[in-house]
């Protein structure tokens, strides 16, 4: 599930699992607080997409399926900047390679940064999101 907030930039904000929220960093978590105060602040037009449905699938099945492949090369393809947030979720993006796919899924990735709740401070990923933002107006 994905939630939208308009702006002039786009970022598509890629987290692991909804902890039993039903969305990708919902307001009701501490990353979801932190990550989506900044995207106010901001002004982002952000998607939010996550790579497993729960934290079964997410311990079970640590890759990225080819559906979640196609989401984000389709919202690369759409414009969005693509932030990943967390180690996990990272090995499985930097392991995922279809072959039939266009390119391997790391291609598509503008950023790797830690998980909001991570963070020893909200401001540190700020600055690395406006520094993402930077390199393609």
């Amino acid at each position: 599930m994905s939630q939208t907030t308009k702006s002039a930039h786009k970022v598509l904000f890629i987290g692991g699992q909804p902890k039993d929220w039903g969305e990708a960093f919902s307001e009701h978590t501490h990353s979801g607080k932190i990550l989506r105060g900044i995207v106010k602040e901001l002004n982002i037009d952000a998607q939010y997409l996550d790579l497993w449905e729960n934290a079964d699938m997410e311990r079970d099945w640590p890759y990225v399926t080819e559906d979640k492949y196609l989401q984000i090369y389709k919202y690369r393809e759409d414009g969005y900047d693509v932030i990943v947030l967390g180690g996990k979720v990272k090995k499985a993006i930097i392991k995922c390679n279809y072959w039939h796919s266009p390119a391997p899924l790391t291609v598509f990735i503008d950023a790797f940064l830690p998980h909001p709740a991570a963070r020893r401070s909200t401001d540190d990923l700020k600055e690395d999101i406006v520094k993402v933002m930077a390199k393609r107006p």
